[in-house]
């Protein structure tokens, strides 16, 4: 059914920011103009309880503007397909999946347990004749092997997913932390602090290989805790190298 509602009483899907980014800059720009200039033209889509499926932008756009109403494509979907629609409706129109990894890795997540897609001998499977791996890699705009690397991410705690979210954190960094437990991860967190933003693909590849199925999270600390006694260490026995050859030099230099 298509009309007009008060945009009072449509709702933000719950969801919608757990998936996307709000749009911003010169993308933004150029839809609210075109919405001030000539309306909404394509309809937002919404659930039969008003819950926005497709048109978050559009309608904060609207918002902005004053509109009082907006023209809607009401959809009887359940909650579960409405999920799905708001993933693909949002992929279709932005031509992306999302540039946030962790968001990206969000999107991927749900379409392989929504198409049923299942991983079985290290590879990915089609289940019930569902779609592929390869048409979650291509949901998102990724290679079959690197949509299996920012799956991973849905593995990290949401304390280091925040990290990668901002940028503070690589990616394929994170990527490698997720290899640890939870209970790791958190121990790893509470040792090195904000330090962790620091982490190098080759320095998170050390702390997953110190790990141990049989440690507890208190024994991995304390391993984590040698690596960085040891690192200042030979930091500050290289720095002392350094200091001891300028200085060799510099007599050297004296003595001509």
């Amino acid at each position: 059914m298509i009309g007009k509602i008060e945009i009072t009483k449509l709702k933000e899907h719950p969801k919608n920011n757990y998936y996307f980014s709000e749009l911003d800059g010169k993308k933004y720009e150029e839809i609210k103009r075109s919405i001030a200039e000539n309306g909404i033209r394509n309809p937002i889509k919404c659930t039969t309880n008003f819950t926005v499926i497709s048109g978050h932008q559009r309608l904060r756009i609207a918002k902005e503007l004053g509109m009082e109403t907006v023209p809607v494509q009401i959809i009887d979907v359940d909650e579960r397909e409405a999920e799905y629609l708001l993933i693909a409706e949002n992929v279709e129109r932005r031509g992306q999946a999302e540039t946030d990894p962790i968001k990206k890795s969000r999107i991927a997540n749900f379409l392989k347990e929504y198409w049923g897609v299942e991983r079985g001998n290290n590879q990915y499977r089609m289940v019930n004749n569902s779609p592929s791996s390869k048409d979650v890699a291509d949901a998102i705009g990724e290679s079959v092997d690197n949509t299996k690397r920012i799956l991973k991410l849905n593995d990290l705690i949401p304390e280091l997913q925040e990290l990668v979210s901002k940028g503070k954190l690589g990616q394929t960094a994170g990527e490698q932390l997720a290899h640890l437990t939870e209970e790791n991860q958190r121990a790893l967190l509470n040792v090195l602090g904000e330090k962790i933003e620091k982490t190098t693909v080759a320095k998170a590849k050390e702390y997953r290989a110190v790990e141990n199925e049989n440690d507890s999270a208190e024994d991995y600390a304390k391993k984590i805790m040698e690596l960085e006694r040891a690192k200042i260490e030979a930091e500050r026995k290289a720095k002392a190298a350094l200091e001891k050859q300028a200085e060799l030099e510099q007599e050297l230099e004296e003595e001509r």
